[in-house]
This record gives C-alpha cells, sequence and structure tokens, in this order.
C-alpha cells in the first residue's frame, strides 16, 4: 500500500496495525505478570512506570480556576495512554514508530519519549551532548521499549547496522541532487572517524553551527573545523589535512609587496 504521508497519528496507526500484543496498549490497572513499578522522579511519587514501560497515575489532590474561583478533586488511580508517531521510511515503505507520554502536574505538560525514560531510570543517564549515544532498540521494534529491548549505541554502529539491515540505501543513486539527505561522518585530522550523522541538519545542530558553514567543509571549500573534518557519507578522507596547523604564522605586506610584521598567530592579529 503506498501511503503519501510522511507521518502517521496514533489513530490512524491503530487502523492500520494490530497493536494489542504490547503492553503500552493494556490500559488495565491489574499488574500483568512479573510487572514492576518504578517512581518517575520530580513529580512528587504521583507517576510510576514499570519495567513493561506502562506509565501509571496515582490518585492526586489537583486545584483549578473554574468560572473565577478555585475548585478542587482528586484524580483517579490510571494507566496513562501512550501517543504513537509514525515516520515514513521512504527507502523501505515502512513507518518507524516511536512512543511518548505526557505527564501533566502542577499546570504544566512534561513530554517525555518512553525509550529514553525507561532507559534512565532503570539503567543510567546518558547525554548526547557529552556521550555521543542514543538509544536503540536491540530488536529493531521502536514499540518493544521493555527495559531488556533497550541498550545504547552510537551513531556510526547505528549507522552500519541500519545497512546491514537494508533500511537505508548503501549508495545513493543520484548524491548531486540529494546531500540534504545524505549522512555525515566526523574524523578527527589523521583520518579516524569519531562518530556518523543521519544529515547535515543532525550535524549542524550537534556542532550548534549553521549548516551553510558545514557545507563548506563537505564541498572541500574549508579545510577542517576546530581540528575536525566532515565528510558525506558517500566520500572519504585518508588524513590528507594530518599536518594542518592552527598556529600558522601570518604575514602583513603593503600594496607594492614590501613585508611589513610577521604575526604568530591570525588571533593574535584580531587581538
Amino acid at each position: 500500500m503506498k501511503v503519501k504521508q510522511k507521518t502517521i497519528s496514533t489513530k490512524d496507526t491503530l487502523k492500520l496495525f494490530d497493536l494489542s500484543e504490547y503492553a503500552f496498549m493494556n490500559l488495565s490497572l491489574v499488574d500483568m505478570e512479573g510487572e514492576e513499578w518504578l517512581d518517575i522522579p520530580q513529580f512528587d511519587g504521583y507517576y510510576l512506570i514499570s519495567n513493561y514501560s506502562r506509565v501509571k497515575s496515582l490518585p492526586r489532590l489537583i486545584q483549578y480556576i473554574s468560572r473565577g474561583r478555585t475548585v478542587s478533586r482528586y484524580t483517579k488511580e490510571r494507566i496513562v495512554p501512550q501517543s504513537i508517531k509514525g515516520t515514513h521510511n521512504e527507502y523501505t515503505k515502512k513507518y518507524i514508530f516511536s512512543l511518548q507520554v505526557i505527564l501533566s502536574y502542577e499546570g504544566q505538560a512534561y513530554h517525555f519519549l518512553i525509550h529514553r525514560l525507561m532507559y534512565e531510570l532503570y539503567i543510567g543517564n546518558i547525554d548526547f551532548e557529552t556521550d555521543k549515544l542514543r538509544i536503540v532498540h536491540k530488536d529493531g521494534d521502536n514499540l518493544n521499549n521493555r527495559i531488556e529491548n533497550l541498550e545504547s549505541s552510537n551513531g556510526t554502529a547505528i549507522f552500519y547496522k541500519s545497512l546491514k539491515n537494508e533500511t537505508r540505501p548503501s549508495k545513493p543513486k543520484k548524491p548531486d541532487k540529494i546531500h540534504n539527505q545524505l549522512g555525515v561522518c566526523q574524523f578527527d585530522l589523521e583520518g579516524n572517524l569519531i562518530q556518523h550523522f543521519p544529515s547535515v541538519t543532525a550535524a549542524a545542530e550537534s556542532f550548534q553551527a549553521r549548516v551553510c558553514d558545514l557545507k563548506k567543509i563537505l564541498s572541500k571549500r574549508v579545510k577542517q573545523r576546530k581540528g575536525f573534518v566532515l565528510r558525506y557519507e558517500t566520500d572519504t578522507y585518508n588524513g590528507e589535512y594530518a599536518d594542518y596547523s592552527k598556529s600558522k604564522k601570518v604575514s602583513q605586506y603593503t600594496i607594492d609587496g614590501v613585508l611589513i610584521k610577521t604575526y604568530d598567530t591570525l588571533k593574535y592579529i584580531f587581538r
């Protein structure tokens, strides 16, 4: 079946697929066999998550303004429904799903990706900016968020696993026309692969740089950025700039070519 839309909502997903066997679809307050619960921090004990990735809201007193007066009431214990987002993979013609939950507390709404919430509470915190790690599903099923199905992985490992599982093309047919859709590889000056980004946009977000600046490196108009080299995943880099120095001397000349002064670095001139 040909699907034109890029994303699919929870309602439409449930129309197309039978997901009844997944734990998150069970909204019964009766514990599943072997199910254990863990407190979600910063909510004063009112929200729990189980090792099967179900989220529970406990009874609590809430207050809100209605028609100019403060109203108080107790909420009921319930299993919080999780929302599904499906992104269409143009290569496999299938959907890649993710689950999230919205927790309301003291007038604020907090959004959590279930797989990240599970990993951080049951295994440990990771910070993409520091560790460059992502949470992945061992069996490739993003709706199976049971704790035993989650693990951390870096961008390079995820990239090569997707090639092995044939969830992305190994060689784009027209790379010159779809550079914006290509992954980006980061190397040190010696040519060692550091990490892989799924797109130029993702690399720009990680480096906190503009896409246009990174494209100058990718097109080889600029050699490097802060000691790193970037290449599209279809290109190669073998350490051609290993001898590059950030502290090259700079000479100042008159229009007639007479040497005025030599500075140790470009930064020294600006100072």
